[in-house]
């Protein structure tokens, strides 16, 4: 608990209520700072030019927003809206890249831990950007099990998760294999 109050103190962390349908972040403005959902839901989504709202994820307790954009563009990317009345923990995202004025252990343990968290983000995305080059269906489901046999290690496992089920039918209705 102590470790948690100082890295609080040093990082200048706030928790924060929103409610239902209140937008904690918007597209295009700039980034004040980092979220992680405490408790409820946040929708992250970009409007097209058409305005048609694209969602990209839905975060649940732990889910975090913001890192990357912070780090790249400096302003936010997408929109984040929360779904239910939410908790979230804002903090600056110089703070965590700031060297700390009181050098304590948990600021360099949260730095290694937002760069593992960034660096998992990039191979995730890297992973859905060689799913979609793909052309047919075939390579996409023999792809999606080679990659489910890597993490695995096991020849057989259940495909009826929605997560799955997303990632191999991603965009089906719209091939012409279909």
């Amino acid at each position: 608990a102590d470790e948690i109050e100082r890295l609080f103190d040093c990082l200048g962390f706030r928790v924060k209520t929103f409610s239902k349908g209140e937008f904690i972040a918007r597209e295009g403005e700039p980034i004040k700072h980092i979220g992680i959902v405490l408790l409820g839901e946040v929708m992250v989504h970009r409007e097209s030019a058409t305005g048609e709202r694209i969602i990209l994820t839905r975060l649940k307790e732990d889910g975090m927003f913001g890192e990357v954009a912070a780090y790249t563009k400096g302003v936010w990317t997408a929109s984040a809206v929360t779904t239910k009345d939410s908790e979230v923990l804002l903090f600056s995202p110089g703070a965590i890249f700031s060297v700390c004025p009181k050098a304590c252990d948990t600021h360099q343990i949260l730095t290694k831990n937002m760069l593992h968290i960034v660096s998992h983000k990039a191979l995730v995305l890297h992973e859905k950007v060689e799913m979609l080059s793909l052309k047919s269906i075939r390579k996409k489901v023999c792809r999606y099990l080679l990659l489910r046999y890597e993490s695995t290690q096991k020849k057989s496992f259940h495909l009826c998760q929605k997560v799955g089920l997303d990632y191999l039918l991603f965009r089906i209705m719209d091939s012409r294999e279909f």
